[in-house]
């Protein structure tokens, strides 16, 4: 199959906030060699939240046999979450990974394959560098996305805690000064940047820091971390749908499992993929 994407299709920010969906978002394509369901969730740890009753169902329904899941690429943490999976209930899971571990839990116990869509971390962070940003506002940013993740999870740690093995991570990944830096200095750097105390503990406010809506309004609280974010995410879509075009060509029922943003707005491309098939 060939893979020829049409990255014009993208939904831009300003499209995609005109855009009503239900969450889970999921749809269905098919093509001369199988099958890509697309399941757009919503962020969420919560085990009794109904998308994962509903991402059994698509398991059960579908039989996919590769699983292609946002985050989890960083290859050290990929091999022992491996491991680490077959230790966990389902609901343990959900708590510990939201609905990208639970999608990795579901595929892994019915015998089949898992893999992250996301470009590696250096590929990430060196590409945002190549375009003008700081490395200081780079490392601020990889801090903050966090943090929505931190309330939502609800660990027994402090914020500064949680973040370390993520900001170890980014340190192997691109060896820079920046990233080396205390998660208590970054955190400081972030205040001086946004002017006030950082929140750590309202999931609207976290999301606020780093969401890429951000940028089309640009109102009161909008920073360079919002730029920073709506460039990585237009970024991670072209990626991901390499991805999944790639998977397509050699699997012959591919379930995507992300955020469901990046399922409406790549699902114009996705479905023109298709159509010339």
């Amino acid at each position: 199959m060939s893979h020829v994407l049409d990255y014009s299709r993208l939904l831009s920010l300003e499209e995609y906030i005109d855009v009503e969906h239900p969450v889970p978002y999921i749809y269905r394509c098919a093509h001369k060699n199988g099958t890509l369901v697309v399941f757009g969730a919503d962020h969420s740890n919560e085990p009794t939240h109904q998308q994962f009753q509903a991402l059994k169902k698509q398991f059960s329904h579908e039989k996919p046999t590769c699983v292609l899941l946002e985050g989890l690429q960083d290859e050290v943490l990929f091999r022992q979450l491996h491991e680490i999976i077959h230790q966990l209930s389902f609901t343990e899971a959900i708590e510990r990974g939201g609905e990208s571990l639970a999608a990795a839990w579901l595929a892994q116990h019915s015998g089949q394959t898992w893999q992250s869509i996301e470009p590696a971390d250096h590929e990430l962070l060196h590409y945002l560098a190549s375009l003008g940003f700081s490395r200081q506002e780079i490392i601020m940013w990889t801090v903050m996305r966090l943090l929505p993740q931190y309330i939502r999870r609800q660990p027994a740690m402090s914020f500064v805690e949680y973040v370390q093995p993520f900001t170890a991570q980014t340190a192997r990944a691109v060896w820079w000064s920046e990233a080396q830096q205390p998660v208590d200095t970054i955190l400081t750097n972030v205040t001086e940047l946004l002017g006030h105390d950082v929140s750590l503990h309202s999931e609207r406010q976290a999301s606020r820091y780093v969401s890429p809506l951000a940028t089309v309004n640009r109102d009161g609280d909008y920073t360079v971390l919002n730029t920073i974010a709506a460039v990585a995410t237009e970024y991670r879509d072209r990626v991901m749908l390499n991805h999944i075009a790639r998977a397509s060509s050699y699997c012959s029922a591919v379930l995507v499992v992300y955020g469901a943003s990046h399922a409406v707005v790549q699902e114009p491309v996705l479905r023109s993929l298709y159509c010339r098939m």
